[in-house]
């Protein structure tokens, strides 16, 4: 699905209400120029569309010749457990890394990762990351962070949500 070229409220409550209303597995593309990622970034926020990020990456990459790299951005001052999740996350995501692209592992820590994913989007040809994680009656499908980076990115962007398991039998 197209993520709106001229963001209004209009437009994303469109979106959104699509969203809302799918009982299956998304995946948003914001496009800038034309669609042939060799740069592949891949934000590892958390589990939930971890499976759907890594194969939509793996995919591409294998189709366009490209090379990924899986980035995890910890708070500033982590703590062991915030540490350990992270580390969890990138093992999980290589574990189902199964294309034939190459990739690599950034880990760093930020105050302001949506600032920071921004500033570094200028590095690939598009950047993927997961929706934002709402409750199963929450309205808002896609989310602030993941909208933020779609509309200041310097790259294309693709947006991953996975249904959750309750809605994909019972419909909102």
């Amino acid at each position: 699905m197209g993520y709106p070229g001229e963001e209004t409220s209009a437009s994303i409550q469109l979106v959104e209400e699509v969203l809302n209303q799918s009982r299956t597995d998304i995946i948003l593309f914001k496009l800038r120029g034309d669609f042939a990622p060799k740069r592949i970034g891949v934000s590892l926020g958390g589990s939930g569309n971890l499976n759907l990020i890594v194969r939509l990456a793996g995919a591409l990459a294998d189709r366009y010749g490209g090379h990924i790299r899986f980035m995890n951005i910890l708070p500033e001052n982590y703590t062991a457990e915030e540490k350990a999740y992270s580390s969890k996350i990138l093992v999980e995501a290589i574990k189902n890394h199964g294309a034939q692209a190459l990739y690599s592992i950034e880990v760093e820590s930020s105050g302001k990762p949506l600032d920071l994913l921004v500033e570094r989007s200028g590095e690939f040809d598009l950047l993927i990351v997961g929706a934002t994680k709402v409750k199963f009656l929450e309205k808002a499908a896609v989310g602030p962070f993941s909208s933020q980076i779609a509309t200041r990115s310097g790259c294309s962007v693709a947006i991953v949500r996975v249904a959750p398991k309750l809605k994909r039998i019972i419909p909102v």
